[in-house]
């Protein structure tokens, strides 16, 4: 596709040729001046016309301040709204917050290995590099032999037990049971007084009109 009519595109407002858009702006590519901004306004676009891709990447703007004012809270609403939504990208960048305790989030390793799961899995929004998914496998390996289940099978092996058995891929029974909550996304909020900070489940509609007001 020729760029004019790609542009033309986008300017109607076509949600993939906006994130088109925002791709050269962010990569510099054919031509295109690298411009951060230019590139979160494409993205934002793309995320208004309802582009999941779109909504992972501004998420990801907002927490590293590319392009706009750095802002955790917003960066980690959008990231979880496009995990829940199926974006590979944003289900691996959650998972990686959810295991580091990054971003203001409190560390959770049962849910970072849903989301890095979810990651490498079927995702209808895909973005991830295949770098990223090597960093998502190796950082499952790693949680996996951190956990308890593991570490209990670990023990009997070296006891002479459990023999026979063999260890759970792993422990997230209870996270993947049911998992309605997946278009809600995390939040994060300074409790006054403290600096300790909390996710926490919130319905995902009120990000945009909050920053509409």
């Amino acid at each position: 596709m020729a760029l004019e009519d790609l542009l033309e595109m986008a300017e109607a407002g076509d949600p993939l040729a906006m994130y088109d858009v925002g791709a050269l702006y962010e990569s510099g590519a054919d031509g295109f001046e690298k411009d951060e901004k230019l590139a979160f306004h494409w993205y934002k676009r793309a995320h208004e016309a309802g582009n999941v891709k779109g909504t992972a990447l501004i998420g990801c703007y907002y927490l590293l301040g590319w392009g706009v004012t750095e802002c955790y809270t917003k960066g980690i609403a959008y990231i979880s709204l496009a995990a829940g939504k199926g974006s590979d990208l944003a289900s691996f960048e959650l998972g990686l917050a959810l295991a580091a305790g990054a971003f203001g989030m409190s560390v959770d390793k049962a849910e970072a290995m849903y989301w890095l799961e979810k990651a490498l899995g079927a995702c209808p929004h895909v973005s991830l590099s295949d770098k990223g998914k090597g960093e998502a496998q190796q950082k499952l390996k790693e949680l996996r032999a951190q956990s308890p289940q593991q570490q209990a099978w670990k023990l009997g092996m070296d006891k002479g037990e459990l023999k026979q058995c063999e260890p759970e891929e792993d422990e997230q029974s209870e996270v993947q049971e049911e998992r309605e909550d997946d278009d809600a996304v995390y939040t994060v909020t300074e409790d006054k007084g403290t600096s300790k900070r909390r996710h926490e489940p919130v319905i995902v509609e009120t990000i945009d009109e909050k920053e509409e007001e």
